[in-house]
């Protein structure tokens, strides 16, 4: 295709100077055949001149035939299989994107270009350059408003409502429960929460509130004459002593037969919870119940709602954080590209493969796209695109006639001196 006016000025100039050098030779043989042919009875030398440059007007005039045929008709002559493109538009057109559909924008084709770009070094380079990740950042930011606006709010909170109902009412809470009985023992977390209640337990014993009460308990559990007697003082210190002794004891020592039962009961606990029948069907009436009363739509639209007024108020905000988290972001994934070479090469890769993909996808679209353009142009203006672009190769196609063909036309004429008769 011509690029530019200037440049079909110069392909238009370059043309006509090889078409009238292609001219100047044929009638300069022309010329050089008529002398030859007054001077050969003069000297036999001529003899081979007149055939040379006979020779070389007919190979002159077959190939320029040729190629003005190609392009339109000889001397304005309707002869058969002239004007060849204009003729053949619609189907130069068709062939042309079925080449390029099969040939250009084949996957293992396509595939090993694209894996020359190294796209991810490039895409850090840009990003690396001083301001460039903020001012992308500050414009995707500032026109995200404007693309969520164009969004049907109702359908994405529809949409979010229903996914997450849809994934709460499959998740199996009783079999993640058991898990996480079993990843508390396997992990050892389980005398972190042993400790954490026996901590609480202790400070529960020594709290002034709790003694009272205790107390109380104790004196009313107590014969009338004990508790006459305030023995319930008594009482209270010593299991008060004999408790903290016994919470100190297991908080002390890892190997307290205490905490071995309480690591069994984990376990046990969480193969009933992945037996019971029964404690199953409890925790999903519980799931059923929170989600039948939990209104997700207007939960969702609220925060949805929320978020949108905050995006739109700091998206135009002079010191937008969010601006700043997305340039930040850039930045610090244009280092992780630059210094990390089996990330930008899994990148590249990505890349790749989802390019190849989209142009496996539409390459059928794309020759369809390029035949119609060439069906839709002025056959005029597409015989001069092909002319501008190729005629000057044809021209010495022309050149090389001429002189082959007068080289032909003296070895025939040798070759007939040489046999006799």
């Amino acid at each position: 295709m011509v690029e530019s006016p200037g440049g079909e000025i110069e392909q238009d100039l370059r043309l006509r100077r090889i078409k009238g050098l292609a001219t100047a030779l044929f009638a300069a043989c022309g010329v050089l055949y008529c002398v030859a042919i007054m001077l050969k009875s003069r000297w036999a030398a001529f003899e081979y001149l007149a055939a040379f440059a006979g020779a070389a007007m007919v190979g002159a005039l077959a190939d320029w035939y040729a190629v003005v045929a190609l392009f339109g008709r000889p001397l304005g002559l309707p002869l058969p299989h002239t004007a060849i493109i204009a003729q053949n538009q619609v189907r130069i057109g068709e062939n042309l994107g079925r080449f390029v559909g099969t040939h250009f924008l084949a996957p293992e084709r396509v595939s090993p270009r694209l894996a020359e770009l190294d796209v991810a070094g490039q895409l850090a380079a840009w990003l690396e350059y001083p301001g460039r990740a903020d001012e992308l950042a500050r414009y995707l930011v500032r026109r995200a408003p404007v693309a969520v606006a164009r969004l049907d709010d109702s359908a994405i909170v529809r949409f979010a409502a229903d996914e997450l109902a849809r994934g709460a009412g499959e998740l199996d809470i009783s079999e993640t429960l058991a898990e996480v009985a079993n990843y508390v023992v396997e992990s050892g977390y389980h005398h972190a929460i042993l400790d954490e209640i026996l901590d609480r337990l202790g400070r529960f014993l020594k709290d002034p509130q709790a003694q009272v009460a205790f107390k109380e308990r104790i004196r009313k559990e107590l014969p009338t004459a004990f508790a006459w007697l305030r023995a319930e003082e008594y009482v209270f210190r010593r299991l008060s002593a004999a408790a903290d002794g016994l919470l100190g004891e297991i908080r002390d020592d890892h190997a307290h037969p205490l905490r071995s039962e309480f690591e069994s009961f984990l376990r046990g606990l969480a193969g009933r919870i992945r037996s019971s029948k029964q404690f199953r069907q409890a925790v999903d009436s519980i799931k059923k119940t929170v989600l039948d009363k939990l209104d997700l739509g207007r939960m969702i639209g609220s925060v949805y709602d929320s978020a949108r007024r905050w995006l739109e108020r700091d998206s135009v905000s002079e010191n937008s954080r969010t601006v700043a988290v997305v340039a930040l972001l850039m930045q610090d994934a244009a280092l992780k590209l630059r210094e990390d070479a089996r990330f930008r090469r899994e990148v590249n890769e990505l890349f790749v493969q989802n390019a190849v993909a989209v142009v496996g996808r539409y390459r059928g679209e794309i020759a369809e796209f390029i035949a119609h353009q060439v069906k839709q142009w002025d056959t005029g203006y597409l015989v001069r695109v092909v002319e501008l672009n190729i005629g000057r190769d044809l021209q010495f196609i022309r050149i090389n006639g001429t002189l082959i063909g007068g080289m032909l036309g003296l070895v025939i004429h040798l070759l007939t001196k040489l046999v006799p008769g």
